[in-house]
């Protein structure tokens, strides 16, 4: 009985406004992205980290800025059969099952193998890759949750290389707390290594504003139709700009 009402009550809101659909779901639509300068300048700085064969990048933002959305978006970019990317949704595991999935990825079977046999079998299947004209991309998402053993094993990782490039390429995405882990002590070697790094600020008031309109005009309305003008900086004071997707 409860759900029905709810159902009721969403289907008279959407009526109401206009909405073909609920504009402001938590999901990876692209068709609700919206690209602030930040956003832009982001992606077109990981665009030629993947094209120039870099070996490490890093992009910190802050919950909310939208950083899975680029993620994928960024996928959307890449050129099928020339860039293979190795997502990982979830790093807060021991390093023997990063690499575990990085091999079953590869088509590498990880049964029974430790951590020197999978990265000697990892090595040889990128190494393949390469001579075929493959990149491959590793891409952590949720990276600050990667413990610094995990951190150091990875950079280990980036050592896989030949004579003339990079085998595998890293980039990391996270939380600004993966920042505070790189600077400690410990980690100026991995942190020496990344070529690119990039900060996701919030958007500004005009920004958000925009992003609010993209989205309710992708449900089929527009800010105007919804809001009362005079509340604009009301509504970017609340969230202060970090949603962004």
């Amino acid at each position: 009985m409860f759900f029905s009402i709810l159902v009721k009550a969403f289907e008279m809101y959407n009526a109401h406004f206009g909405f073909s659909c609920s504009p402001f779901e938590t999901t990876l639509d692209q068709q609700f992205l919206f690209l602030s300068e930040s956003h832009e300048e982001v992606i077109a700085a990981l665009l030629y980290f993947i094209k120039e064969k870099k070996s490490f990048a890093l992009v910190c933002g802050d919950v909310g800025t939208g950083k899975t959305m680029i993620v994928h978006h960024l996928l959307g970019k890449l050129k099928p059969g020339s860039v293979l990317p190795i997502v990982l949704p979830y790093p807060g595991v021991e390093y023997i099952e990063i690499l575990r999935y990085i091999a079953q990825v590869l088509k590498i079977n990880p049964e029974g193998k430790g951590v020197l046999d999978l990265t000697d079998e990892v090595k040889a299947v990128l190494t393949k890759a390469s001579l075929d004209g493959q990149q491959v991309v590793l891409i952590i998402d949720e990276a600050h949750l990667l413990s610094i053993g995990s951190l150091e094993h990875i950079r280990l990782l980036s050592n896989i290389e030949t004579s003339e490039n990079k085998l595998l390429q890293i980039l990391l995405i996270g939380q600004n707390e993966i920042s505070h882990k790189l600077r400690r002590r410990d980690m100026r070697q991995l942190r020496q290594r990344i070529n690119v790094n990039r900060f996701l600020s919030p958007m500004s008031p005009s920004e958000t504003i925009e992003y609010i309109d993209h989205r309710l005009r992708v449900a089929g309305s527009g800010f105007d139709r919804c809001f009362e003008p005079s509340c604009k900086k009301l509504i970017y004071k609340r969230p202060a700009g970090s949603r962004a997707a």
